[in-house]
């Protein structure tokens, strides 16, 4: 197996743990929803891939298993959040989002020049980040729900930057 496709889902495994560490409070009740979100999200990447994966006139290469993988992990976030997402964001607080965040920006002034137009885009969730980090108050749901997906923006981001991924043409 290719060493990139194991570090992909190691990656996968690593988000699945976590998931369940986020409901661990009473695991019997939440299995079955967190096995709904696995299984919906599991199979809607079949579905959405079926072309890819019965298409005889080409083998399945790495980047379609890495397509796989980034729109299973995509998805599986999406319906387990909305399947947990008080719990979730009852266990991810502000300072950890704050390390995540400050991880991601190491990230991506060691990839990308940190100077550019996205650079300010990505400055609108930092600055609300440290807000809420170091003058904590009470947020609504449309923040706890910016926050919740700009925390996984950042794994996501960060999973896309790993070591050993397949570059495309412009990377």
């Amino acid at each position: 197996m290719d060493h990139a496709v194991q570090i992909a889902l190691m990656f996968g495994l690593g988000l699945l743990i976590q998931s369940v560490f986020l409901i661990r409070g009473n695991l019997k009740e939440n299995i079955l929803r967190w096995l709904k979100a696995f299984i919906a999200s599991f199979g809607l990447t079949a579905i959405i891939l079926l072309p890819v994966i019965f298409d005889e006139s080409k083998k399945i290469s790495i980047s379609d298993i890495y397509l796989f993988l980034f729109l299973f992990y995509l998805l599986f976030s999406f319906f387990f959040t909305g399947a947990f997402f008080y719990k979730a964001l009852y266990e991810i607080n502000e300072k950890i989002l704050l390390v995540w965040t400050l991880i991601f920006w190491y990230a991506y002034a060691v990839n990308y020049d940190p100077v550019n137009w996205l650079s300010i885009v990505f400055l609108i969730p930092t600055f609300i980040v440290l807000i809420a980090g170091f003058a904590p108050a009470h947020m609504d749901y449309f923040w706890k729900s910016f926050l919740y997906a700009w925390f996984l923006f950042i794994l996501l981001f960060l999973y896309s930057e790993r070591p050993g991924r397949p570059r495309l043409q412009g990377d």
